[in-house]
């Protein structure tokens, strides 16, 4: 009996000797390509195992699933990556995820359907001449829904290899371009290079479109924008990201049309800085026809560009927003700047320096400019133009002007009823408070207002003037 265990026990070893060595052969000869070895990281099924995982082996690619039967290889990238894609379970209710780890080379874009998450842990690298996003949605027309992008990879969109900006089906050269699709999640992943926007989502303005969050991106050195949220995008979140030596901006939300608004979005908490100033407009964040936006506990600076460039936040019609506690320094143009129709928005609590105007309110009724720290601007602290029915209150301005540059802390021009109350402005290079002779029914109380021997405390050459308990340098001003 001792004898027939051990020879039953030698055939056992050498059946399973055996089985391995035909399932090997079985692997190379269906697929023509053998890896080296089988990454792990998704190896079996377990919670939130990614559906197959893309890796690359010298110059050949492979996608195995999450039993870890190699299902796709070949030499395309692109090809192998979609395959992944389109094999996921039809008809899904769920997301499920593509892992694409270490660096992959593309000739084509990656196309997402819904209900798809994709990891990146790698560097993705766009070949030259390729002309295309790296990421896109599979159903422009109609959208998608259900998709996230994230990971501690990096886009590389190669600009130097591009040829152009926008494609025939009107997708941008992206990093991430998704169109007429909801509820969107976006986290973590590294955007650069590209010869667009590193992000652009759009076309998604019919109600019940949007629910999207973009949080811990780094996108820079993109030829447009860092992030752009175009034609109608709402309920949307930016935050947490940062967005540096972009060509025109960091964040840009344009609803292009007064029909397609972008609405509902709040955009806090990101650092954005160094944009270049290619576009025919730059600055930190650009706000082009949008309603109920909050834009928040921001950090921007060193905004480049020319005269009439390089805007730390610039608005038009915008309404109904709200422009709070942002740090804004060292821009060539104006801190805060909001005009055509811009009307019923707070701006408030914002800490400007080194610009060359503070906050600028061109053609836009009905703001609240409140409680803003603004200092050492080249021209006006607040400067409020053909705007009416304004609130200039609990400011602080100093050293606006510069040093003989004939300017104010504040000063309206072309505005009826505005009301400036209870701000404190010193050592303006000419007024504090400047009304101009075509302003009516201007209101002016409760102001501390020290010229430091400048040219004075108080110039009102407007129609109509109330004035009262204001102090100037040497002592309470004359009411009115």
């Amino acid at each position: 009996m001792k004898f027939e265990k051990q020879v039953s026990l030698i055939w056992a070893i050498a059946l399973v000797l055996i089985a391995c060595l035909v399932s090997s052969s079985i692997v190379y000869f269906v697929f023509g390509v053998s890896p080296s070895s089988t990454p792990t990281i998704s190896g079996g099924i377990y919670p939130g195992a990614p559906s197959y995982t893309v890796w690359c082996e010298g110059s050949n690619y492979f996608a195995k699933d999450a039993n870890g039967e190699i299902d796709y290889s070949g030499t395309n990238a692109s090809q192998i990556i979609n395959n992944a894609l389109n094999a996921l379970t039809s008809g899904r209710t769920w997301k499920e995820k593509v892992l694409i780890k270490g660096d992959i080379t593309l000739t084509h874009d990656i196309i997402m359907p819904s209900y798809t998450h994709l990891e990146i842990l790698g560097r993705i690298f766009l070949a030259s001449g390729t002309n295309r996003p790296i990421i896109r949605n599979k159903d422009l027309f109609d959208g998608n829904t259900f998709l996230e992008v994230s990971g501690s990879g990096i886009l590389d969109g190669n600009k130097a290899g591009q040829t152009i900006h926008n494609c025939s089906d009107q997708v941008g050269v992206c990093g991430i371009d998704f169109e007429n699709s909801t509820n969107i999640v976006i986290r973590d992943i590294t955007i650069k290079d590209t010869n667009c926007d590193g992000i652009a989502i759009m076309d998604a303005y019919e109600e019940g479109k949007g629910n999207i969050i973009i949080t811990g991106v780094t996108s820079y050195n993109n030829y447009m924008d860092g992030i752009a949220l175009l034609k109608g995008v709402m309920n949307a979140t930016i935050s947490n990201c940062v967005l540096y030596s972009n060509g025109r901006a960091g964040i840009v939300l344009d609803g292009q049309s007064l029909p397609e608004m972008i609405s509902r979005v709040t955009v806090t908490n990101n650092v954005i800085g160094y944009s270049k100033g290619e576009g025919s407009i730059s600055g930190g964040i650009i706000l082009e026809y949008g309603v109920g936006l909050v834009i928040s506990n921001n950090i921007i600076s060193n905004i480049k560009g020319s005269t009439y460039e390089g805007f730390g936040i610039e608005g038009s019609v915008v309404r109904y927003s709200i422009i709070s506690n942002n740090w804004i320094y060292n821009c060539n143009s104006t801190g805060i700047f909001l005009q055509y129709t811009s009307y019923d928005n707070v701006i408030e609590g914002n800490f400007i320096s080194i610009v060359k105007y503070g906050i600028v309110l061109y053609n836009s009724d009905r703001n609240s400019v409140i409680n803003n720290w603004i200092e050492l601007t080249i021209n006006n602290g607040i400067q409020n133009e053909g705007s009416s029915k304004t609130l200039i209150s609990q400011n602080n301005l100093r050293d606006c002007g510069g040093e003989g540059n004939d300017a104010d802390s504040i000063y309206v021009t072309g505005s009826v009823n505005v009301t400036i109350s209870c701000n404190k402005a010193w050592r303006g290079d000419r007024y504090e408070i400047n009304i101009v002779a075509d302003c009516t029914g201007t209101m002016v109380f409760g102001n501390d207002l020290r010229s430091d021997l400048h040219v004075g405390d108080l110039n009102d050459s407007g129609i109509g003037t109330k004035k009262h308990d204001n102090l100037g340098d040497s002592g309470w001003l004359a009411e009115t």
